[in-house]
């Protein structure tokens, strides 16, 4: 295994050479998901018209009756890391197949999976699906994620063939530029601001109860004997302090930097998706969409 080191310096100067250089943008996002860390600041766009966006890529749209209309925009078709938003595929898989996914079942989270994420206290007992779709889109909880993609009810089973089934679904919806190697998001998984909001728009019309998961203050975890019990904490910071939210989704790693995803309907029925995707820390990630929302909503 070979460990990589980037001096400081080094970072900032591919951070220039990429701002500056008319090189394949492609090429760009390869380089910067390989060799740059952050401070991800040194690639911001800056976003005039009265509005300033402290993110990689941005994109704010209205949906009314299916038909969408792009409110703002800004680098939106920018392949990048997309954190635990992958988690959004993960639940519209397990949605896409009820019968094989029947949430009422319990599957056992191994010490295999424990011991390759075990961020959440989770022990090797047998939780309802339910309880584990809940902790994906409350907390973000890599465990039951992980959990859920490693026992797929098919005859192929394995983390593999989950895998297999979320790119077989971004090519069915026609997200090109959408790759996923976990169902996680810690390793990385890319997309685009533009195609994350695709994907926003299809689950509000066919798997509205993902986003209605993700609302969620808190829900209770437990084991199918009762004996471990835990409270999932939804992440999302905006809830209560931003209008009518109807679903969202949060994300973070060192490579892709604050993501995020807000989902806010009016008295008329339009829907505004909203995609956030590179801020420099997670707490701006909250920050920054608060200003994009409030610019966008009820236009």
């Amino acid at each position: 295994m070979k460990v990589k080191i980037i001096p400081a310096t080094l970072s900032i100067a591919i951070a220039f050479f990429l701002l500056f250089n008319p090189i394949n943008d492609a090429f760009k996002d390869y380089l910067i998901s390989r060799y740059y860390d952050p401070p991800l600041y040194l690639l911001y766009a800056n976003i005039s018209n009265n509005l300033k966006i402290d993110a990689l890529s941005v994109i704010s749209i209205k949906v009314v009756n299916g038909k969408e209309e792009v409110l703002f925009e800004e680098n939106a078709d920018r392949v990048l890391p997309i954190a635990s938003l992958t988690k959004l595929m993960t639940a519209f898989v397990i949605f896409e197949y009820p019968k094989q996914y029947d949430l009422s079942k319990a599957i056992t989270v191994s010490d295999d999976v424990l011991e390759i994420n075990g961020d959440y206290g989770f022990e090797e007992k047998e939780f309802s699906r339910k309880d584990l779709l809940y902790a994906i889109l409350i907390e973000s909880n890599n465990d039951a994620a992980y959990a859920l993609a490693q026992n797929v009810p098919f005859e192929e089973e394995g983390m593999e063939n989950f895998i297999k089934l979320m790119n077989d679904k971004a090519k069915e919806l026609n997200l090109g530029k959408t790759l996923f190697t976990s169902s996680t998001g810690l390793s990385v998984n890319y997309s685009t601001a533009r195609e994350i909001a695709e994907l926003s728009k299809i689950i509000i019309y066919k798997h509205l109860d993902i986003f209605k998961i993700s609302t969620e203050p808190s829900f209770n975890i437990s084991d199918v004997s009762n004996e471990f019990n835990y409270s999932a904490v939804n992440k999302n910071e905006l809830l209560g302090k931003l209008p009518n939210i109807i679903g969202g989704k949060t994300g973070w790693t060192k490579i892709s930097g604050g993501c995020i995803v807000l989902i806010q309907k009016n008295e008329k029925e339009e829907y505004f998706i909203n995609v956030i995707l590179g801020t420099d820390s997670q707490e701006s990630r909250f920050k920054e969409m608060e200003k994009l929302s409030q610019s966008t909503y009820g236009n």
